[in-house]
């Protein structure tokens, strides 16, 4: 429920950040795109704290973006604003460290901004002190964390930036390369807009006017997670992992709605192709995707309560387990009001050992064996058809359990 009422805030924070930035048109159909396109409309439905970090990055991104441009303010307003500013930067940042990176990033933005603007600097530092207060007292326990880190197996290092970044895109937008290469068109003709309009050199002052231009911002918004986070992944620990930087989805929108506004001047010609994008995005969500009728999300609930329904049979069966974290099958266990936990956990080459090993110190008749979000390799399935007898297999969505009987039990 959290994340369903934020997905659909999202979008009206999407609407208002659009009208302020490019005007009421672009505001529109970036909030139609939120609404309809798959990624977003998918974590609004996920209890994963994704939905609501993009809710708070996106309501602090339009404080930010009324401090940094906005140079003379009511006292009052100029007050509600920091403080609305440090707010949800302080909810954004508690959520998900992707979100205390996205605020970062804004601070960041915002000294380099106050460079020659003392009232851009008292604003920032105002701002980012309160930040900084009510941030405190989790850094002893994020310092701890990262210390502690290792190298997380399920994320892979990401190859040549160009490509890594086309697959974000393509993430954000319905998983579907045709609608990439539309969506790479309408960037591509925006950016031949930007550059044609500068008849000037380029030069330090035009980049910095960029940089500061609504366009540059909310590229910057697009672009800089992206590049810090695959910066960290290629020198240490792989972090580039596509649901985290949803904290830049609302930038994508709003620059593919930016350039439709460029490109398609006349209000009812622009009218005639949002409608038509919205619902080219909506239809291929509901037909090609079958989001509301194929079941996506992986029935890992499923699969553990299929074993405590039939352990009753089998009491002393050996539960082994194959995914990334062990946790995650204890969790369900619990939530189905048993006591059983997965003993073991195995599924690749490495493990046969090990696991053949605790198979002849233990010796089950019965063994359950249970994966989640990986495939177990051949050699590991070979040792347990080598010494087992399969009884049952049942498929789900990227999860199965196995029951094995030993051979000649």
């Amino acid at each position: 429920m959290p994340s369903a009422v934020a997905g659909v805030l999202t979008v009206l924070v999407v609407y208002a950040i659009g009208s302020r930035t490019y005007g009421r048109r672009s505001g529109l159909l970036a909030a139609g795109l939120t609404a309809v396109c798959w990624c977003p409309v998918y974590f609004s439905q996920e209890a994963r704290g994704n939905a609501l970090m993009l809710l708070f990055v996106s309501m602090a991104h339009w404080f930010w973006f009324e401090l940094m441009t906005t140079r003379d303010m009511d006292r009052h307003i100029h007050n509600a604003y920091i403080v609305g500013y440090s707010g949800y930067a302080l909810l954004a940042a508690y959520t998900h460290y992707f979100g205390l990176l996205m605020v970062g990033l804004q601070a960041a933005g915002a000294f380099l901004k106050s460079i020659g603007d003392r009232r851009v600097l008292h604003r920032s530092m105002t701002m980012y002190l309160i930040v900084f207060l009510g941030f405190a007292p989790w850094i002893p326990t994020m310092l701890a964390q990262f210390g502690a880190r290792t190298n997380i197996s399920w994320i892979e290092r990401p190859g040549e930036p160009v490509f890594a970044f086309a697959a974000f895109l393509y993430f954000l937008f319905n998983r579907s390369r045709y609608l990439l290469v539309l969506v790479g068109i309408l960037y591509a003709s925006l950016a031949a807009v930007i550059f044609r309009e500068n008849d000037g050199p380029i030069d330090l002052r035009t980049v910095k006017l960029f940089a500061w231009s609504p366009d540059g911002i909310v590229l910057a918004w697009l672009v800089l997670p992206f590049l810090v986070t695959y910066t960290v992944s290629v020198v240490s620990n792989p972090v580039l992992v596509h649901r985290n930087l949803i904290i830049s989805l609302p930038a994508a929108y709003l620059l593919l709605a930016r350039a439709v506004d460029r490109l398609v001047p006349d209000p009812r010609r622009f009218a005639l192709v949002a409608t038509v994008l919205c619902a080219f995005f909506l239809g291929d969500l509901v037909l090609r995707m079958d989001f509301y009728g194929t079941p996506y999300k992986e029935q890992v609930r499923e699969a553990i309560g299929h074993i405590v329904t039939n352990d009753r049979r089998y009491p002393d069966a050996l539960i082994i387990g194959h995914t990334w974290s062990a946790t995650s099958f204890d969790y369900y266990f619990r939530q189905h009001g048993s006591s059983r936990r997965v003993e073991l956990m195995g599924g690749t080459r490495e493990d046969v050992e090990r696991i053949s090993t605790a198979l002849d110190e233990r010796s089950p008749r019965y063994v359950w064996f249970v994966r989640s979000h990986r495939e177990p390799e051949t050699d590991f399935m070979t040792l347990l058809h080598e010494r087992f007898d399969e009884v049952e297999h049942h498929s789900f969505i990227r999860a199965d359990v196995w029951l094995f009987k030993v051979k000649g039990g």
